[in-house]
């Protein structure tokens, strides 16, 4: 509960305590919590959906029906490179002839600019 300056100072004197002699008080005004968080969220660059949720959405139509249940994207290393697990060498070989084809695809989506080259492991 809330008590008045002077309330709280009466209070404070019966307990032997020193009383509030601020000349104001320094109540802040409340701010709504929706927009402190797109505030933060835009100043960190987190609005924007990721990468990885991009492709993953996208990972059909980039590589195919016969491709795509058999290399999975991983995610992106901070060198821009992004990491594709592949089921096996030949879908590795695959992928490494359709490698600057696909690279194109990814960066034409959103946020694809990102991505620089591409790291495949079995």
């Amino acid at each position: 509960m809330a008590f008045s300056r002077s309330v709280e100072n009466l209070i404070a004197s019966l307990r032997g305590l020193p009383g509030n002699k601020a000349p104001f008080s320094r109540a802040r005004p409340t701010k709504d919590i929706g927009l402190i968080l797109s505030k933060t969220l835009k100043k960190f660059n987190l609005e924007a959906q990721p990468i990885e949720a991009t492709l993953a959405k996208n990972w059909k139509s980039l590589l195919g029906e016969h491709l795509a249940h058999r290399a999975n994207p991983d995610g992106l290393l901070q060198n821009g490179r992004l990491v594709i697990h592949v089921g096996s060498a030949a879908v590795r070989t695959e992928l490494k002839f359709q490698e600057a084809a696909l690279l194109k695809k990814i960066q034409a989506l959103e946020g694809g600019s990102a991505v620089k080259g591409f790291l495949f492991r079995l």
